[in-house]
């Protein structure tokens, strides 16, 4: 299952300390995905580069997401890289 839309909104911090992917309303099954699809969903700040790139010339994969998780990790280090070096 895709998710479709990685973003920092979308992953909460369990009191555990471990990650939790919410909003699964944009998902798709593997084999769903090569069905024509007439808007892009996710984040913007969040999607691939290929999909931001050439929106229309393939279907979401599952690099896409993995790319996504790395764009928020980037994003949440460089949002909270102060907040750990003063604390």
């Amino acid at each position: 299952i895709l998710h479709r839309d990685v973003s920092a909104g979308n992953i909460l911090i369990t009191p555990d300390r471990s990650g939790l992917l919410i909003d699964w309303d944009m998902s798709k099954r593997m084999d769903m995905t090569r069905q024509r699809q007439h808007s892009h969903t996710g984040t913007w700040q969040f999607i691939s580069t290929g999909l931001l790139l050439h929106p229309h010339a393939r279907s979401h994969q599952i690099s896409d997401d993995i790319e996504s998780f790395y764009w928020v990790l980037i994003y949440i280090v460089k949002k909270c890289r102060h907040s750990v070096i003063e604390g």
